[in-house]
């Protein structure tokens, strides 16, 4: 008779104990290092869907970590409202974006005229839409930059430089006094539709199919290494 024994149990008990427990640790770090991969490939794809995008929007995309007990990583856009969608988001699913704070209080929507002065990224700075609100009456007297100074009409000092004129067609135009000239600053649009050109969740999902085996592998081996 022959017997068959099997030597070194408790070792192999030990370390099927210790991949058991490597499992969830290594998922949640081959999850996270996977969403910071694909956070830093839609950051790179931005400059391809913007003109010179600005630091702000270069910076929109964020990312969560994965725990061992929560088993997920999100990649998103940055909130920068609790009450309208990312201003991003047009370019991700088409259609058309939401008002600007200072568009509501205009009412519709609206863009620079040709010779309106913008910053090095192509938009009216915060200043000159303050100035713009507050001189055609749409901050309020009580409010906002309109509650500085009273117009000298109604006995200050403050000179208007921005008005708004209705044309035929029925848009407005907010006009700047420049000299002795009058310059098309703002010109009201219809509401402007997108078509999709951020292709958010499909760099997501290679990134994915493309990184998160390979990163998973390394991670259980880490981890199977430290518990020796």
């Amino acid at each position: 008779m022959v017997s068959i024994t099997v030597t070194g149990l408790k070792q192999i008990r030990r370390r099927l104990h210790a991949g058991q427990n490597a499992i969830p640790l290594a998922s949640a770090k081959a999850l996270t290092f996977t969403a910071e991969r694909a956070q830093k490939r839609v950051t790179q794809f931005i400059p391809q869907v913007f003109s010179n995008p600005t630091p702000f929007t270069r910076r929109s995309i964020r990312k969560t970590s994965a725990r061992p007990s929560r088993l997920e990583a999100q990649v998103f856009f940055k909130d920068i409202s609790l009450t309208r969608e990312h201003y991003l988001a047009p370019q991700v699913r088409g259609g058309s974006r939401p008002q600007k704070p200072a568009e509501k209080r205009l009412g519709g929507y609206w863009v620079p005229g040709k010779e309106a002065r913008r910053n090095k990224y192509g938009n009216l700075t915060q200043g000159t839409w303050s100035k713009i609100l507050a001189d055609v009456g749409r901050f309020g007297l009580r409010t906002g930059d309109a509650a500085n100074t009273l117009t000298r009409r109604q006995g200050g000092t403050k000179r208007i430089l921005f008005f708004m004129r209705r044309h035929k067609n029925g848009k407005r135009i907010i006009y700047k006094k420049v000299g002795k000239r009058i310059v098309p600053w703002l010109i009201e649009v219809t509401r402007p539709r997108y078509r999709r050109r951020l292709p958010f969740s499909r760099i997501v999902t290679t990134v994915m199919t493309q990184q998160y085996g390979r990163l998973f592998d390394k991670a259980m081996q880490r981890e199977l290494a430290k518990a020796g």
